[in-house]
């Protein structure tokens, strides 16, 4: 009613002329009109329409690039009306190009989107990918990888596989937020009676909304699941989303993982791999200075050398337990020059921090154990954060990562980043953890490691509920193995 009373106020006037709600308005109402015949007749004004979006589209894209950028800016897709435009013009571009070649410049358009996120934007030779180097670099033979456009107006899901590419129709993500909210309070904190019914019926609408039958038909058919821009679809959590028949979550049945953008990833995945000093390296803060204790309320982690020199193997193969673990052990030492490195510290805040959200160890050189997002300067190839609310942060809409510990941690070198957006349980996470690199060291990908893992820790009763075994995700190139060479037994 909204588009038909503005299209009644401009009628007549150039589509040039108007401001992006007016032309998203009126192209809408074009749609619909399109959308109740089968004739072509509506085409030569959809064409119109089609270059009014473009060149506003274009024109939004020149504006924020002359932003500054900083680390944990506020990204081009945050605002409504940005995402409301695209998925517009996708639609637009879709009734008119309803093949191939319209769903491969729909990709495109997303990509430009995501080249101006906060982290993207910073990187020196950064490169725009296409669909081919997409494909090439983040779509496995086995895999599907999935993109939503979230909008008010009507939003879009996109997906890709080594041979072909799709676009579906998903409704205006109103309300999305308390729903993925609502759903994130059952699963990922500590159960209550009850929980399986709650967790159904909070999964429900954001299964329906975010994986639609055409996209869940498709999927049956792939092992993996490349899920892009989580932070788009305000933080589903989706390796607890329950999709079996007998209620099992998706992160068990897929192997399953992230990426901040397809574009970012696409980078680091050109980059040259690094030769490393140690094959597995677990750092742990079982020593924290009195004073630091005190501010953030935490206390030391409890050792455990038995399990954490299974984790790390011989001196042979490369492995190294540092426990107490510095700041600068992570920073610089061999927490940041191994093949794989595994954390153990609390989470904490720093609120005067530009990126707050970060882990505590012991006091490096500097007499500080704090380690945030600003402090990485190199990483390991693989690091698992088993630390609280890592990937925690100002939630935004489009971000790339930049504004939490595993999108500056990919930036300076890993490949993939295993962490948490909640808190995590101590006893089912180190389970998970010894499950998972037994699994990497056998062959696995990383990603089909982390579906190991909760397969493992799923199938003990008393940690059944996705807390225990969903609450751990993989961000990066999860399709990525051990070199041979570095595996052990």
């Amino acid at each position: 009613a909204a588009a038909r009373a503005a299209g009644r106020d401009l009628a007549g006037r150039p589509l040039r002329d108007l401001d992006v709600a007016s032309l998203v308005a009126l192209a809408r109402l074009e749609l619909l009109a399109a959308s109740s015949s089968a004739a072509t007749a509506d085409l030569p004004r959809l064409a119109e329409f089609d270059a009014a979006l473009q060149a506003q589209f274009d024109r939004m894209l020149r504006q924020w690039s002359g932003v500054p950028p900083t680390a944990s800016g506020v990204p081009f897709l945050f605002l409504a009306v940005r995402r409301d435009l695209l998925a517009t013009l996708v639609a637009v571009r879709l009734r008119r190009l309803p093949g191939p070649a319209g769903v491969a410049q729909c990709f495109g358009l997303l990509l430009a989107a995501e080249a101006l996120g906060s982290t993207a934007r910073t990187l020196p030779g950064f490169v725009v990918p296409d669909l081919g180097t997409v494909r090439a670099h983040l779509v496995p033979h086995a895999g599907l990888l999935v993109a939503w456009l979230p909008a008010p107006s009507g939003s879009f899901v996109f997906g890709l596989t080594a041979d072909d590419a799709f676009a579906v129709a998903l409704p205006s993500d109103g309300g999305l937020r308390g729903k993925v909210r609502a759903l994130a309070k059952v699963a990922q904190d500590e159960p209550t009676p009850g929980w399986q019914a709650a967790l159904a019926a909070a999964a429900a609408p954001v299964v329906a909304w975010s994986l639609p039958e055409p996209v869940r038909r498709r999927l049956e058919a792939h092992d993996d699941l490349v899920v892009v821009g989580r932070d788009l679809t305000t933080g589903i959590p989706f390796e607890a989303l329950p999709v079996g028949p007998d209620g099992a979550e998706l992160g068990t049945v897929k192997a399953i993982w992230s990426v901040p953008s397809m574009a970012l990833a696409c980078h680091y995945a050109a980059r040259s791999p690094a030769s490393r000093g140690h094959g597995v390296a677990v750092l742990a803060a079982t020593q924290v200075a009195a004073r630091e204790q005190e501010r953030f309320g935490v206390a030391p982690i409890a050792a455990q050398p038995e399990r954490w020199a299974a984790w790390a193997g011989g001196a042979a193969d490369g492995g190294i337990v540092l426990a107490p673990a510095s700041a600068d052990d992570l920073r610089s030492g061999p927490g940041a020059d191994a093949r794989v490195a595994v954390v153990l510290a609390h989470g904490i805040v720093v609120l005067e921090a530009t990126r707050p959200s970060g882990l505590l160890l012991g006091p490096g050189a500097a007499g500080v154990g704090t380690f945030l997002p600003d402090d990485v300067v190199q990483a390991s190839d693989l690091v698992l954060l088993l630390v609280c609310r890592a990937a925690s942060g100002a939630p935004r809409r489009g971000e790339d990562g930049g504004h939490h510990l595993g999108g500056a941690l990919l930036q300076h070198g890993a490949r993939n980043v295993v962490l948490a957006d909640r808190d995590l349980e101590l006893h089912s996470s180190q389970f998970w953890t010894g499950q998972f690199l037994q699994s990497y060291r056998a062959g696995a990908s990383v990603a089909q490691a982390a579906r190991d893992a909760r397969r493992a820790v799923r199938a003990r009763p008393e940690w059944r509920h996705p807390w225990f075994h969903a609450s751990l995700r993989v961000e990066g190139l999860g399709h990525t193995t051990l070199p041979a060479g570095s595996r052990s037994r």
